[in-house]
């Protein structure tokens, strides 16, 4: 994790944690047997315990999205046997990395949970689900929990399908799914939430509990699914960090996803195919990442989860989750400062000029938000 992302994980801690209904305090009593073994409705998993902290990396919350599942909706996850370790962090999905070259996989829908250590099955402490920023492109799920955990919280952060493979959509893509594409990192994020309703208890956690958060992108994610019928009793409350006005706008459509879809079919030679999604399904996933490029997007509005602006459907409820709505002081400061990350003044959706990002960074050095 960047210095800065860890800065800003830390600094919301103390509004979050009061967001959170109560904070439990954790059952000192040890589980029988191991306390690190978790029996999930898959399998069962078994963690790893780092100071003060039981954490369970990259377990899985829905099939690999490969082949043949490229571009649909997320799939269950098979059933294991015998004790899943869940000791690595999953792969970042697949996105644009330093210099141009293409990092992740995109087998990469899996999730972590972080937990006070001495949690038992029965503890019943409150849920948090972590929807990390990056403008829906870039970036991963967070691998450092501690600082709402040490407050009784069992945190959740999600890996979900970015750029090209979570939010391009295809008119090809369109007609198989009934209507809607290009909403795939939408779904994977609505399908965790469904894992953390069925699973939580399990890590100790109450599912009747659960705060959805998240920063930047993911912000404008969690009132999508805030919005969403899709989302509907799968959380309690929300708070979201920076931007959540201008993606509840609800600015983009499945038609703007499809423009992005028909961007890369004909950079990658499948724009005259018959069959322009088997054409797509076939090509290599680095390919089809830098074809995409960077690209600023927020959940699109005229498809299964969205079918009006997150603001108009939210206005429309009779009882809307409460929420938290808040700003980060150093959004976006790792790319003014020059990260490797590509450069927004590129992105084919964004219109700030090198000039302006050079005077917001130093804007916000001389106020002292830099270290």
């Amino acid at each position: 994790m960047s210095a800065v992302f860890k800065q800003r994980f830390i600094c919301s801690a103390a509004i979050l944690f009061v967001f959170v209904l109560t904070a439990v305090v954790p059952s000192q009593a040890a589980a029988a047997g191991d306390p690190l073994t978790v029996h999930t409705k898959a399998g069962a998993v078994r963690g790893i315990r780092v100071g003060s902290v039981n954490e369970w990396r990259g377990v899985p919350y829905a099939a690999p999205p490969l082949g043949a599942r490229r571009w649909r909706p997320p799939h269950p996850v098979a059933h294991w046997s015998g004790k899943r370790p869940a000791r690595t962090f999953a792969p970042e999905c697949a996105q644009l990395g330093p210099a141009g070259g293409v990092a992740g996989s995109e087998n990469c829908l899996y999730l972590n949970v972080f937990a006070p250590a001495g949690t038992v099955r029965h503890s019943k402490l409150p849920v948090m689900v972590h929807l990390h920023g990056g403008s829906n492109f870039f970036f991963h799920a967070y691998t450092n929990a501690k600082a709402l955990v040490r407050h009784g919280v069992i945190v959740v952060t999600v890996g979900y399908r970015l750029g090209v493979f979570g939010f391009a959509g295809h008119p090809a893509l369109t007609a198989e799914g009934h209507g809607s594409s290009g909403e795939y990192g939408v779904l994977d994020q609505i399908a965790a939430l469904h894992w953390v309703q069925d699973n939580i208890a399990a890590f100790g956690g109450n599912p009747r509990n659960v705060t959805l958060f998240g920063e930047s992108a993911g912000s404008f994610d969690a009132v999508a699914i805030a919005a969403s019928p899709l989302g509907r009793g799968l959380f309690a409350r929300l708070a979201a960090q920076t931007e959540s006005f201008w993606a509840g706008r609800g600015i983009g459509t499945i038609a703007d996803a499809e423009a992005i879809g028909r961007h890369v079919a004909r950079k990658v030679g499948c724009s005259a195919a018959t069959r322009a999604a088997a054409c797509l399904r076939a090509k290599p996933a680095a390919a089809l990442v830098r074809a995409a490029g960077p690209d600023d997007v927020s959940p699109w509005t005229g498809g299964v989860v969205l079918h009006a602006s997150p603001l108009r459907l939210i206005a429309r409820q009779a009882h809307p989750v409460p929420m938290l709505l808040g700003s980060n002081r150093e959004e976006g400061i790792f790319i003014l400062q020059g990260q490797g990350l590509p450069d927004p003044s590129t992105a084919r959706t964004g219109s700030s000029s090198p000039t302006s990002w050079s005077g917001r960074a130093k804007a916000v050095k001389r106020a002292g938000c830099t270290r």
